[in-house]
């Protein structure tokens, strides 16, 4: 009987914390985010950064976790996600291959103003809403990567 109320324990405990976050990291769904909002980076710096954490750029999937980016920013007006048409334009992609299921894109965009627009960014100060931007300006960002029992 002892053995068996020490294995249920165990399990408790191991299910308790299995898929959470490391230190630093906030938790939402099924990924752990962690943001960089008043950085200064280029799009490219903050992929590497983040890739350097075992993530990528934030891969927005529905308007809750929109919704959750933007709570989660403060309203800081530029933050990078991880969404370019780099490789061809108007063929918007995310940095971690997935399909997009959801977008949030501002009226009129994106436009690739002045041909020279192909990362994306969410805009916290106007409801969380998305535009295109050149790949080279700095600003803040967020990384994301799915939750995984060695996070803990």
């Amino acid at each position: 009987m002892l053995k068996i109320v020490a294995l249920i324990s165990c399990m408790m405990f191991t299910g308790t914390f299995a898929g959470t976050c490391q230190s630093g990291w906030i938790k939402f769904k099924t990924s752990c985010y962690f943001g960089y909002p008043y950085a200064m980076y280029t799009y490219a710096e903050a992929q590497t950064t983040c890739e350097g954490m075992r993530a990528n750029l934030a891969v927005v999937n529905d308007a809750e976790e929109n919704l959750f980016l933007k709570q989660y920013t403060q309203n800081i007006y530029h933050i990078w996600i991880g969404y370019n048409d780099l490789d061809v334009e108007g063929s918007w992609e995310w940095e971690d291959g997935s399909k997009a299921s959801y977008t949030n894109w501002n009226v009129g965009e994106p436009n690739n103003a002045g041909a020279i627009e192909d990362c994306a960014h969410f805009w916290s100060t106007l409801d969380g809403k998305w535009n295109d931007y050149p790949c080279t300006t700095r600003m803040g960002f967020v990384c994301e990567r799915k939750t995984r029992d060695s996070d803990v």
